[in-house]
């Protein structure tokens, strides 16, 4: 799995959302595979929360993780917050 940091930089958000905060391309595949491994650790830590299998340290650290990938990070808010 490579190693490079997800942000608006990489996925160079910044320069196509409009003003109304509507996105003017598709990501392309390589994002795409980046960001699914992402979703999939943002559904495991909610699992792990939900059960009690991860320790309140480790959870912050995932979460403030999350919290820099852009669409990601508020999927994760999104499930905390609503299930």
């Amino acid at each position: 799995m490579k190693k490079n940091k997800l942000n608006f930089e990489t996925l160079r958000l910044h320069e196509i959302v409009t003003g109304r905060g509507d996105f003017t391309r598709t990501p392309e595949a390589s994002e795409l595979d980046e960001l699914e491994a992402r979703y999939h650790l943002a559904d495991w830590l909610y699992l792990a929360s939900t059960v009690g299998s991860i320790s309140d340290r480790q959870y912050i650290r995932y979460g403030n993780y999350l919290d820099t990938i852009p669409l990601v990070g508020d999927y994760f808010r999104y499930l905390c917050a609503y299930r």
